[in-house]
């Protein structure tokens, strides 16, 4: 073992982390169900920790210089992996599990709150949103110029990433919690009655 944290036992009961994300600098950056989210370099000393409204549940995204996370206080924050300074913060309509999915200087963002949010990842302007007829937990999947996405009202979805209009879906026997994913032209995708569904 070459560090833990915290190095006495929390005061508050048990602590709970998101899944940590490790820069390419080897800086690990990890948020908590205790409303705090940590950057930590080695050995196990924290640089900073910024302070949100909720839990967070899902692994934060970084991309160069700046960390993007979602939290239950229903935003999503761009942090800066430096210092922890916030860059922007933006407002969904209820808790945030999903971790962010970035390509091309777009943030795409599922919300347990029924959509799914495209923003400029530089400023966190909303550049579409869609609106699904169930929470979504998990993160969307981009492929094929599409985004694809499983929701609590059994359906699967794919979207032009490009405006956010719906290009097909289809239904399940039960709610889609877990990202799909995408192989040869199929996208892969399990709802909780246990079946795996292979989609084109």
């Amino acid at each position: 073992q070459e560090w833990v944290f915290p190095a006495e036992e929390s005061k508050n009961g048990n602590m709970f982390y998101a899944p940590a994300v490790q820069d390419s600098d080897g800086r690990v950056f990890v948020g908590t169900f205790h409303d705090k989210f940590y950057a930590f370099e080695r050995p196990g000393k924290a640089l900073w920790s910024f302070p949100t409204g909720g839990a967070i549940i899902g692994r934060a995204t970084v991309v160069k210089d700046t960390v993007y996370v979602g939290a239950n206080d229903r935003k999503v924050y761009a942090l800066s992996a430096d210092g922890g300074s916030e860059k922007w913060a933006f407002d969904t309509e209820n808790w945030n599990w999903a971790s962010p999915v970035y390509t091309d200087g777009l943030l795409y963002v599922a919300s347990m709150d029924h959509h799914v949010y495209c923003l400029d990842a530089e400023n966190g302007s909303k550049k579409w949103n869609f609106k699904a007829g169930g929470a979504v937990a998990d993160s969307p999947l981009l492929a094929e110029d599409k985004v694809f996405f499983g929701d609590y009202s059994r359906r699967v979805h794919a979207l032009d990433a490009a405006n956010g209009q719906e290009v097909w879906s289809f239904s399940t026997d039960h709610w889609v919690w877990g990202a799909p994913a995408y192989y040869a032209g199929l996208v892969y995708a399990g709802d909780l009655s246990g079946k795996l569904y292979a989609l084109d």
